[in-house]
């Protein structure tokens, strides 16, 4: 037998190796038997193997193989991340999630984001397991099977986040990240935290947001990311690194009172401030604070999350013409350069076309003054990136929300939004036509900027639209469509959530109740638990339960999703089709959607057929179509230039 350099199982093993990469499998499969034959026990020849397998469709032999390589050499983690890999094409999804826990126990960092998100997918196919019964699903995909999709998809933000500049893009100095609905903001700035917090242990970085309800969504965000980074955090053990409610609340931190503790104030509660909005009070309480004392810095990175809650509009709440929500942030900031005191890095992520209650979209003088020093502190590469990509809204749904949020249908005119073409494109659209009187508009979007892959694979109407003539019809058939979607269309309760635009809380209790009355599991957002009626704010950090349809309203639903959302008394923003605040309520609402939404309500408005409009030109041509009749009440032609001095507010045209 010839034992020279050409018959050894190294060199057989490369030559299999290179097959690989030319992708002659059968070939590669013919080398690394030769090597097999010579050195069974060559650490790499049996994952090289299975690889092989794996190219020719041939999973079983694949897992054989991987199986045998970790058999020689059990903490040889590549083989565990690929054995769990064709456990998946194999649907061995326990058996996946096993390998998988093995790369993420190892430790090691070069596969520990892959495993994750392979890990994620096999539970959430273990999730849509069971019986799928094709009743009243279109032809071609299944409900759980366009769902796995989706979750794909979603998956594959993670693995682009390595090649995300802006993730690992450290400011020296501010920075604003800004995005439409759905691009993966909240995400950006999770992982963002965690990996400041990896690369510089002992900064103290505060991740800050307003609703509560997004509380264990972000504390999950982060130590998801913080393990991809090679470091542990817990929400019981923060360290360093901080997720904060703004105000804080019974049961947990906030930044708020944590500062007023380290000053030795006590921590104004609701009752304590005028009658307002929850944004107004809690920027009262800002402003009192900056008026009171001289905040000492102690954090070294403060990440604003949906940072357009924090703004507002009337002139008497800012603190020296200043939003006191942001300087307060600034102030309690450390600056980093000993010669430029004035960069400090607060980064904060928006989104314009998600404000419930203002109509201001805060410049940078707005934030940090109009002196001198902060003239040009947004200037510069990184201080400003844009998401223009919407992941989780299908193409169809994020357009129609955009059309009805804006009023681009309106009979009067549009009401708010963009009228150039480069701040559309700032939000992924493709325009056509100009945007002067009498003109026709079109907006469409494509698959770069819309990749929800529902959009291109579903064979029926992602939206449908009920009217009634009353409440009690409209959540009775309600009940009976979530009721199907459970028996027969494959979804599991916790898939749907209901959101109500009727502003009480009994609405939501009606809506629970004619549920449980049709026998389905739900639970209302902040309450004790399944089948309690008592919103309250011991419970507000608590969004939804497992195997539980959620039941909200829109303050609550901000920040949060759902597969399938119904959403509930459309009459709420019909009778004010004119005030731009309710339609920016339809479309939160409408943006919480991973793949379908059902609209209902009452009574008849000039906002249904609006929506009927845009269904149809959707339907007809996948575009939203509309005449330029004057502008709008709300142009945001300028916001896409964080240096601008002119306030959102001079921009205001009076009707």
């Amino acid at each position: 037998m010839n034992t020279g350099p050409f018959n050894t199982a190294k060199y057989w093993n490369l030559a299999g190796r290179d097959l690989l990469g030319k992708k002659e499998y059968p070939g590669a499969i013919e080398a690394f038997n030769k090597a097999i034959a010579i050195n069974p026990a060559h650490k790499f020849v049996w994952n090289n193997l299975g690889t092989a397998f794996g190219k020719c469709g041939r999973y079983e032999d694949a897992i054989s193989a991987y199986q045998t390589s970790i058999e020689y050499y059990p903490d040889y983690v590549t083989s565990w991340c690929n054995l769990g890999k064709a456990h998946l094409q194999c649907n061995n999804y326990h058996e996946a999630i096993v390998c998988f826990d093995q790369v993420l126990e190892s430790g090691n960092r070069s596969l520990l984001k892959a495993a994750m998100a392979l890990r994620e997918e096999a539970e959430q196919k273990i999730h849509l397991q069971g019986p799928v019964p094709p009743i009243n699903s279109p032809p071609g995909l299944s409900y759980p099977q366009a769902l796995d999709q989706i979750s794909e998809c979603l998956s594959q933000i993670d693995a682009m986040s390595d090649e995300n500049w802006i993730i690992q893009n450290i400011p020296n100095g501010p920075q604003l990240i800004r995005g439409i609905a759905g691009s993966g903001k909240t995400l950006t700035l999770c992982q963002k935290a965690a990996y400041i917090h990896a690369q510089h242990p002992d900064c103290k970085i505060a991740v800050v947001f307003f609703s509560q309800s997004l509380y264990r969504y972000i504390t999950r965000l982060v130590q998801k990311y913080c393990r991809l980074n090679g470091v542990r955090w817990s929400p019981e053990d923060q360290g360093t690194l901080e997720v904060l409610h703004s105000w804080g609340g019974q049961r947990k931190k906030g930044f708020y009172s944590e500062l007023c503790n380290a000053h030795g104030l006590t921590p104004k509660k609701v009752n304590d401030l005028s009658p307002a909005s929850p944004p107004e009070m809690f920027a009262m309480a800002c402003r009192d604070m900056l008026k009171t004392v001289t905040i000492q810095p102690s954090y070294d990175v403060i990440l604003l999350d949906e940072a357009q809650d924090f703004v507002v509009d009337d002139p008497s709440l800012l603190y020296e013409n200043r939003q006191p929500v942001f300087w307060l942030c600034y102030m309690a900031l450390r600056p980093f350069d000993p010669v430029r005191l004035e960069l400090r890095r607060l980064i904060w992520a928006f989104d314009e076309y998600q404000t419930i209650n203002s109509l201001k979209v805060p410049t940078a003088a707005e934030i940090f003054g109009n002196s001198e020093k902060f003239r040009n502190i947004m200037k510069g590469k990184g201080r400003s990136y844009i998401m223009d990509q919407c992941y989780r809204t299908p193409k169809e749904i994020l357009m129609a929300a955009h059309a009805l949020g804006m009023g681009l249908y309106f009979r009067e005119g549009m009401l708010s939004g963009p009228t150039t073409k480069d701040t559309w494109e700032g939000l992924g659209y493709e325009v056509t036509g100009a945007f002067k009187f009498g003109n026709t508009i079109e907006l469409s979007r494509n698959r770069h900027t819309s990749p929800n892959p529902i959009s291109w694979t579903w064979n029926g109407p992602l939206m449908n639209v009920r009217l009634f003539s009353n409440r009690e019809e409209e959540y009775a058939r309600l009940a009976q469509s979530i009721r199907e979607n459970i028996d027969h269309n494959g979804l599991s309760p916790d898939d749907i959530l209901v959101v109500s635009l009727v502003k009480n809380n009994q609405s939501l209790i009606d809506l629970s109740s004619k549920l449980w009355e049709y026998g389905i599991t739900n639970y209302i957002s902040a309450t004790a638990g399944l089948g309690k009626n008592n919103i309250s704010t011991q419970y507000s950090d608590t969004f939804s339960l497992p195997n539980a349809v959620t039941v909200s309203g829109i303050n609550r639903a901000k920040g949060n999703e759902g597969n399938m959302v119904y959403i509930v008394g459309l009459d709420a923003v019909g009778e004010k089709e004119g005030n731009i605040h309710e339609r920016n309520r339809l479309f939160i609402a409408m943006t919480r959607s991973r793949a379908w939404i059902h609209l209902s309500g009452i009574g008849d408005y000039g906002l249904y057929h609006e929506l009927r409009a845009v269904m149809e030109d959707l339907d007809a041509t996948g575009k939203l179509k509309f005449v330029y009749k004057k502008p709008p009440q709300w142009c945001l032609d300028n916001l896409y230039d964080p240096e601008s001095t002119v306030s959102y507010q001079s921009t205001l045209t009076a009707f």
